[in-house]
């Protein structure tokens, strides 16, 4: 057997014996001690029956309850901090509700928890979410401890063949906190990372002093799926799970530069397993293979599809996990010189919880709940503003921000919107293009 072989079952093993050892101490502390501290709680209530007349005993004893239900809760949150319950009961999304509301409460850190395709009926992998678990948990401490943040937000997603997790704060950066704490913040990261790549995941960081931190974990699921892709004008573009607008409208997430094209002309939905099209009302029709749809027709290898004259064409393969896919943000396959520049397949961590956060949002859009989409986006957009006051900001993350925060101004009827689209083009040094100049002429002409 190969040495990395054996290293990574050894890794593994060591790992399962201490989720089982874990799970033992926890049941102990609920059984044990918990049990024991909850008869002593009934005995101290029985006690000051008998003290009735005698004020400073019963003094004490009050003191003595007060004491032995504070140790009580002590010992239920180490016990769920241990191995929760809900996890293995309910699954991850109510165990991290619980953690969550927990970790506001106590360390009075305000905590956003957003969840997407995972539910108590649609499970992980009890390692995948024993892992993803640990993940927030080491995210959430060392926020706690180090990062003297005001505010945190945890975004897990399950679509297609990965679940992916981002754990953010607007702390002051793991660097300026390694220089003023005499602790070592981050070696419990180092296991934490050694748990991801065990499920062939992956673990990106990325701090500042300016922005906090955000830490980002990719990890597959078993699942083979359909990868569906259309190519536009020589851009091969690479569709995930979910839905896709396209149109004349730089608002739409495949935007055509055909001028027979509507703003919103058609819609392409793809799933884990199929992809189907559909006309949004426009003047010059849906075509596919040379026939005009007239309802949603699905989409195969090969399809030729005309949308407003602008023709793409529809593939399919299938895919194994654990390779690289696109976000629902359109990504186009590099070209040969970016292939060569490793950098380039890396994308920051504060672009991809805006792709997820994002993904969400469009969700959200197509169902006409608007004011959801802007409650997902509004922090993750704001946090992107301040990025371009410092002048931290990436043309790219400008460009895909001013696209969220036009979508939300055409679906909430907010101008504040609108002038973020500005600022971003601003901030990115971008003249603002001419239909996007338009989309934000019309949408200033809206009634409030």
């Amino acid at each position: 057997m190969a040495d990395g072989e054996e290293k990574s079952r050894f890794i593994e093993r060591i790992i399962e014996a201490q989720e089982d050892e874990r799970r033992r101490i926890s049941r102990e502390l609920h059984d044990e001690i918990g049990q024991g501290l909850t008869s002593l709680l009934f005995g101290l209530r029985s006690l000051e029956t008998s003290l009735e007349g005698n004020p400073t005993a019963l003094r004490l004893t009050d003191d003595l309850h007060s004491v032995a239900s504070s140790v009580l809760e002590e010992v239920g949150r180490l016990a769920r901090g241990l191995r929760p319950t809900a996890l293995d009961d309910l699954g991850l999304h109510s165990a991290l509700e619980r953690y969550v509301a927990d970790f506001s409460s106590t360390h009075r850190i305000s905590t956003d928890l957003q969840v997407a395709g995972i539910t108590g009926d649609r499970r992980l992998p009890a390692s995948t979410e024993i892992t993803l678990y640990r993940v927030v948990q080491e995210g959430l401490t060392n926020i706690a401890k180090h990062a003297r943040a005001g505010n945190a937000c945890v975004v897990l997603e399950h679509r297609g063949d990965h679940v992916r997790l981002v754990v953010e704060d607007n702390g002051r950066g793991m660097a300026r906190a390694g220089r003023e704490s005499t602790g070592r913040p981050g070696l419990g990261l180092l296991g934490v990372r050694e748990r991801v790549g065990l499920l062939n995941g992956s673990l990106t960081i990325e701090s500042s002093d300016q922005s906090g931190t955000s830490l980002f974990v990719t990890i597959p699921t078993d699942n083979t799926i359909q990868r569906f892709a259309v190519d536009y004008r020589g851009r091969a573009i690479v569709l995930p799970s979910g839905s896709y607008t396209i149109g004349r409208s730089s608002a739409c997430d495949i935007a055509l530069d055909g001028s027979q094209a509507s703003r919103r002309h058609a819609r392409i939905t793809v799933s884990d397993r199929s992809a189907t099209i559909e006309d949004m009302g426009s003047t010059n029709g849906v075509y596919l293979n040379g026939t005009r749809i007239t309802a949603p027709e699905q989409l195969r290898d090969g399809d030729r599809v005309v949308v407003g004259g602008e023709e793409l064409g529809v593939s399919e393969s299938t895919r194994p996990p654990g390779n690289r896919r696109a976000s629902k943000t359109v990504e186009t396959d590099p070209s040969p010189d970016r292939r060569e520049d490793p950098d380039s397949e890396l994308p920051t961590a504060q672009r991809d919880a805006l792709a997820i956060v994002g993904r969400m949002a469009d969700d959200l859009l197509d169902s006409g709940m608007g004011q959801d989409a802007e409650h997902v986006l509004s922090g993750h957009l704001e946090a992107i503003r301040e990025g371009a006051a410092t002048g931290s900001l990436s043309p790219d993350l400008a460009m895909r921000a001013a696209q969220y925060a036009l979508k939300l101004a055409s679906a909430t009827g907010k101008r504040r919107w609108l002038d973020f689209v500005k600022a971003m083009y601003q901030a990115a040094h971008i003249n603002v293009p001419k239909d996007v100049a338009e989309d934000i002429s019309e949408l200033e002409l809206r009634p409030p």
